[in-house]
């Protein structure tokens, strides 16, 4: 089976950094890591989040519907 050829996106941001974070009953790791990048980001306004939930993963669900980050 031949492989299949992608075309290859040009980069539109070659500073912007997109962060893919996969959690599960973990939601205090969360907190640490917004936190942590939250501290340590130069150029915060260059960097996309993206957090996974599974619709059955309760604990972190309550933590993204409340007011943790206040």
């Amino acid at each position: 089976m031949p492989m299949i050829k992608f075309k290859q996106k040009p980069v539109d941001d070659t500073e912007l950094i997109n962060i893919f974070m996969l959690t599960r009953g973990r939601p205090e790791k969360v907190v640490v890591a917004i936190r942590s990048l939250d501290r340590l980001a130069n150029k915060k306004n260059k960097i996309e989040l993206w957090i996974y939930i599974d619709n059955d993963d309760i604990q972190t669900l309550n933590l993204m519907n409340s007011d943790w980050c206040k």
